[in-house]
């Protein structure tokens, strides 16, 4: 559709163009064949005029992959352009790198990619306008994950005048000059994340970017279920496309394997889907370091990106390290333990006396060795002094990777305070994962100091609690109920008869965690809890 020949419709669909965005993160499937510049300058021509080189708007603002998603596919349903979808992964590819971020460009704002919306943004006060204009209806993250000329940046703020035209009466909205405040917003963006930067110039023009081909060592941590380390193999399918097969191990013995898919957009961008061998399925948000020797984001279900885990891989091969132990705390009464170290390119022919894990404690047997893993019999001083622990094999050293502790003196839920959201009918439910977390105050023995040690997950009765603004409400009834895992599941959206006024099922309330450590008292920690209405609109980046 040309420019100009504006639909009826296109406004309704605007207005609820996030429902319709399907999420390429993970759903890869590329075909050599498609050439992604090939369809902009056949298909996107169309519209786009091509002068001196350069393209009317999509040349002169840069994306992330899921930036690019968002526009291509609200050209879709805004402009009725006509696109395979082999066509518009190999389109969002070639923007991706032709106009993408760089590393630094990314990396403060790369929770937004990860589907962490729990985080809490903080802009600083040079920003105060961008926050009152721009965060009202979405993320700053979403904002600073683009780069614009000065041009583009206002062509964007009549974009958003044109198409949301009850933006002024929105989120309160009416207080400010919208239009007029827009304007100034679009000045301070383009000296704040301009078109053109050193950052880009050189990532752009780097001759041998990093390589995600070969074997990593990853470690990691799922909210919920705990530790896991396992091993990756990525190899490449053409181009920038790769499969990947890996196997983990929990630190509750629970052992994993699966194959994927992924591509690596702008040289450092993995996005990825995998498949488990029993069936489970997620998606994985990675990022791959400037020198090509870690791998390091976030996995997600699909239809759950609250549920997933964070982790780090290392490639085999990149040097000696000493990354992680299981279990992370030894309690001085407790004798005798096994111990296991994780790392990569171990040492070979190690013997005990060249594991040291400080004062007190006594690597007396290695049971297994091998050049990423060690199984070792350790002897526990009842004196051992209390506190955080280096680990270290040969001349290799993992800083305060173990603690030594007494007692456990109290616990935290983590998160302290949460959203869940209703569903089930009109859109998924969004759930919580609550964790029970000990801790120990520590050599100085006060709680709430620098030196408090996180001993790591335990088990926990867990309940939830009438949080009472007036005397006679019941949110506790109709919310939805708790695991003993933790796991928070919201009820049904609305309405619901049985509620006065038919209202839904929202409301708030205390989650409750009592554990009993042995031979003491229970430890009881809380966290506040909100369960709202459902998120109906899901876009890349929110």
């Amino acid at each position: 559709m040309k420019i100009g020949s504006f639909r009826k419709d296109s406004l309704f669909k605007i207005l609820f163009i996030s429902v319709f965005f399907i999420g390429f993160v993970g759903e890869i499937g590329f075909s050599e064949e498609i050439s992604g510049r090939t369809v902009v300058e056949t298909k996107c021509a169309v519209c786009h005029f091509q002068r001196d080189g350069m393209r009317s708007r999509i040349s002169f603002q840069r994306k992330t992959p899921e930036g690019w998603e968002m526009t291509v596919t609200r050209m879709q349903i805004v402009n009725g352009l006509q696109i395979t979808p082999e066509e518009k992964k190999a389109v969002i590819k070639y923007l991706s790198d032709e106009y993408g971020l760089a590393p630094e460009e990314v990396k403060d704002y790369q929770y937004l990619l990860e589907r962490k919306d729990w985080i809490v943004e903080k802009l600083p006060e040079s920003l105060s306008l961008v926050k009152t204009v721009c965060t009202r209806c979405h993320s700053f993250a979403r904002t600073a994950l683009q780069r614009r000329t000065l041009e583009d940046w206002l062509l964007h703020m009549d974009f958003h005048v044109a198409a949301f035209p009850t933006i002024e009466y929105q989120a309160g909205g009416r207080n400010i000059d919208w239009y007029g405040d827009a304007k100034k917003v679009a000045e301070i963006l383009a000296k704040e994340f301009p078109f053109e930067s050193d950052a880009w110039t050189k990532w752009k023009n780097k001759p041998n970017k990093p390589d995600p081909q070969g074997k990593w060592r990853v470690i990691g941590y799922q909210p919920g279920v705990g530790s896991y380390q396992g091993i990756v193999e990525i190899t490449r399918t053409g181009g920038d496309h790769y499969k990947e097969t890996f196997t983990v191990e929990y630190e509750n013995g629970t052992k994993l394997s699966g194959t994927g898919v992924g591509t690596l957009y702008t040289g450092f961008q993995w996005r990825g889907s995998v498949k488990l061998d029993n069936g489970g399925r997620a998606r994985e948000v990675h990022f791959l370091s400037e020198d090509g020797n870690t791998l390091s984001g976030r996995w997600f279900l699909p239809d759950h990106n609250e549920i997933g885990g964070e982790d780090i891989a290392y490639k085999i091969g990149s040097g000696p390290k000493v990354l992680a132990v299981s279990p992370k705390a030894l309690k001085t009464s407790q004798g005798t333990a096994t111990l296991k170290i994780f790392g990569v390119d171990l040492p070979k022919n190690l013997q005990a006396k060249d594991i040291s894990l400080g004062e007190g404690l006594t690597v007396t047997k290695i049971n297994q060795a091998d050049d990423q893993t060690l199984a070792l019999e350790v002897t526990i001083d009842g004196k051992a002094p209390i506190g955080k622990r280096n680990v270290t094999v040969g001349q290799m050293t993992g800083p305060e990777l173990l603690r030594v502790y007494d007692k456990v003196d109290y616990i935290k839920i983590v998160p302290d305070s949460a959203i869940a959201r209703l569903g089930g009918t009109t859109a998924p439910k969004q759930l919580q994962q609550f964790e029970a977390i000990a801790f120990s105050n520590g050599p100085d023995g006060a709680r709430g100091t620098e030196d408090d040690m996180d001993l790591g997950l335990v088990k926990a009765k867990w309940e939830v609690k009438e949080f009472f603004r007036t005397f006679d409400e019941e949110d506790v009834k109709y919310m939805g109920s708790i695991d003993q895992n933790g796991l928070y599941t919201p009820g049904e959206e609305g309405p619901n008869p049985e509620r006065p006024f038919e209202t839904n099922n929202a409301g708030d309330a205390w989650v409750v965690a009592t554990y009993q450590p042995e031979g003491a008292r229970p430890l009881i920690a809380r966290a506040f809890l909100i369960v709202t209405l459902p998120r109906w609109n899901k876009p890349p980046l929110r």
